[in-house]
């Protein structure tokens, strides 16, 4: 199975994603630090966690996964006994490869 340049960017960005959420429960909530006493502390001007972005960017990739508009599905009775054909057919099947085995 081949590996798509759009499942190695998703693998790469969940590692970068995991990694970030790592260093940043290891981080020391900015505040309860002091070392920014001159900016403002005002909830407008705080930035989103860089882990954050790394999700925002993953959720943009799944709504553009599917290719083809998504069109309904007809179900018949022709559908039906295709698909009860299909089944009955790999349970036969396998019930006479069981027996062979036997």
């Amino acid at each position: 199975m081949t590996v798509s340049e759009r499942q190695k960017i998703v693998q790469s960005l969940e590692e970068v994603y995991l990694l970030q959420l790592a260093v940043e429960s290891t981080e020391p909530d900015s505040s309860d630090t002091e070392s920014d006493a001159g900016s403002p502390s005002s909830p407008d001007y705080e930035h989103p966690p860089p882990s954050a972005t790394v999700l925002s960017i993953l959720q943009q990739l799944y709504p553009r996964r599917h290719l083809n508009e998504r069109l309904p599905i007809v179900k018949d009775g022709a559908q039906l006994r295709l698909t009860l054909t299909k089944i009955y057919c790999r349970s036969v099947s396998r019930a006479a490869s069981a027996k062979k085995r036997l």
